[in-house]
């Protein structure tokens, strides 16, 4: 078939969600936020899958930093607000900072949304290697240097939430697909 891009389905085939949901994949750098939720959203009729890695490139200078970090973060809950308004599923690949998720829950309550929040991490050195790995193989504007790595591995381990209602997953031994398929279990109940 020409033109559309091939959906990677759930064993053969695309799940459909019972409810909305907006399902937030936290965790840090590297920990393989923004690969495994484009895995789960290919697999979900009617899902729409950002991050603000996505966003942030949209501005042709783009700083690293304070201001333009807040745009990218008012548009991507902005973006997130207008599917759901539509009905559409929402998954944001993306360490968020701690005051966010409660918007995010309202946002869901809002509309009527089951509200997901995973956390993936891994060894600091593993996660490393993942980025840096990352950056080789893209042709990205602004690499970062290990100095900044290692300030956002921190950074996320500084905000690292421990509310009870979030799942924490070690991704240091486990491939994107494995991991794909432990987050489809725990929306299992809410997919046909």
């Amino acid at each position: 078939m020409k033109g559309n891009p091939p959906f990677f389905c759930y064993n053969g085939i695309m799940l459909e969600a019972k409810q909305g949901f907006l399902f937030i994949i936290d965790g840090a750098t590297g920990s393989g936020k923004t690969t495994v939720g484009e895995l789960i959203g290919k697999s979900i009729k009617r899902t729409a899958v950002f991050d603000m890695d996505q966003i942030k490139w949209q501005i042709s200078d783009f700083k690293k930093g304070v201001e333009d970090n807040k745009i990218v973060r008012d548009v991507v809950f902005y973006m997130a607000e207008a599917y759901c308004a539509h009905g559409i599923n929402v998954i944001i690949p993306q360490g968020m900072l701690p005051e966010s998720i409660p918007l995010y829950k309202k946002l869901a309550d809002k509309y009527g949304f089951r509200f997901y929040r995973i956390d993936l991490f891994a060894d600091d050195e593993i996660l490393m290697r993942r980025v840096q790995q990352r950056q080789r193989e893209s042709d990205s504007p602004n690499p970062s240097s290990i100095e900044r790595i290692r300030n956002n591995i921190q950074w996320y381990k500084d905000t690292k939430s421990n509310d009870k209602d979030v799942i924490h997953i070690d991704t240091s031994l486990l491939s994107s697909k494995e991991v794909k398929e432990i987050l489809l279990e725990q929306l299992s109940d809410n997919l046909v």
